[in-house]
């Protein structure tokens, strides 16, 4: 999976970093560069610049872009993020280009002007079709990122065709095609996407997999409302689609909780929940959908629409 990290306990967070020090422990013995897209930093540090060496909080740089050109391949970097938007200088998408790396947003600790209503460090791609990150390597973990593409013409995510070890934790995605767009070619192996956040500014739908993705993990995210599926799998085997919550659009199309297509098998489906909140809205359809479901190609638990069991159409 993922490059994975132990947080230590909310109440340090602030105070390391404001004292240079380390948020977390990550995996490896890497690098902890520090990016503050607003221009300014903690108490006393200078203004934020991809001029800075960005090892400390006090020194910040200015875009990922920057510290992703000071990361290298498996050395088990972090990049830690305490401010975002739309800084100047930064370049959509963000090609997350190096392995073993992780990217971990951290604005709420520091009470910026988002801390109130969200644990997310907020960024917009300008442009035009432009999505906001396109991760082109393996064994990446981003956390803790609302993320929005340029506008409907462009997923919020993209991965690179034959992608593995990538996971997305605790990040939302709003505006644009889908949230996380895998393109067809290679097999993928391992990729995960965990408590994340899909709003109804997405034109297309949620999680779209077209690259015959293996051992994939889709759990306890939330979908709110999408004009398509919120998970579409066309090909791909032995993934796990378990704890979703979905939220259906009034007059929803079959399938737009969960759809496999013909090319998916060994999945392993349970414990997800499609709900309606305005009965009147009601199509019908079964938000669950497997073409593969007449030759028991995968394999389908406890699924819900409302209170009810339902199996796949």
């Amino acid at each position: 999976m993922g490059n994975f990290y132990i947080m230590k306990k909310n109440q340090s967070v602030l105070a390391d970093l404001k004292d240079g020090g380390n948020i977390g422990f990550p995996i490896g013995h890497g690098n902890i560069y520090y990016v503050n897209g607003s221009g300014s930093g903690v108490a006393g540090a200078v203004v934020a610049s991809d001029s800075n060496d960005g090892l400390t909080p006090k020194k910040p740089l200015s875009t990922i872009l920057a510290a992703l050109a000071k990361c290298v391949n498996d050395r088990g970097d972090v990049i830690y993020v305490t401010d975002y938007y739309q800084p100047s200088g930064e370049e959509w998408p963000i090609s997350v280009n190096k392995s073993l790396v992780s990217i971990i947003g951290y604005q709420s600790f520091l009470g910026g002007p988002f801390a109130l209503w969200t644990p997310w460090v907020v960024g917009v791609a300008t442009g035009t079709n432009k999505a906001f990150m396109d991760i082109v390597a393996n064994n990446v973990l981003v956390h803790g990122f609302g993320m929005y593409a340029s506008d409907t013409g462009a997923p919020c995510v993209t991965m690179d065709e034959g992608i593995a070890g990538v996971q997305l934790d605790f990040c939302r995605f709003n505006q644009g095609t889908y949230g996380v767009h895998l393109t067809s070619g290679d097999t993928g192996y391992g990729i995960a996407i965990t408590r994340c956040f899909f709003q109804n500014g997405l034109a297309s739908g949620g999680i779209y997999f077209n690259d015959d993705p293996a051992h994939c993990l889709i759990a306890g995210n939330h979908f709110d409302r999408l004009a398509g599926p919120a998970i579409s799998i066309v090909q791909g085997a032995g993934g796990r689609i378990i704890d979703n919550h979905i939220g259906l659009a009034n007059g929803y199309a079959a399938g737009d909780g969960i759809t496999l297509a013909s090319g998916v098998n060994r999945y392993y489906v349970d414990g997800n929940r499609a709900t309606l909140g305005n009965v009147a809205g009601s199509s019908g359809n079964n938000p669950y959908v497997d073409s593969g479901v007449a030759t028991s190609q995968n394999n389908w638990g406890v699924n819900y629409y409302g209170v009810t069991l339902k199996q796949p159409s």
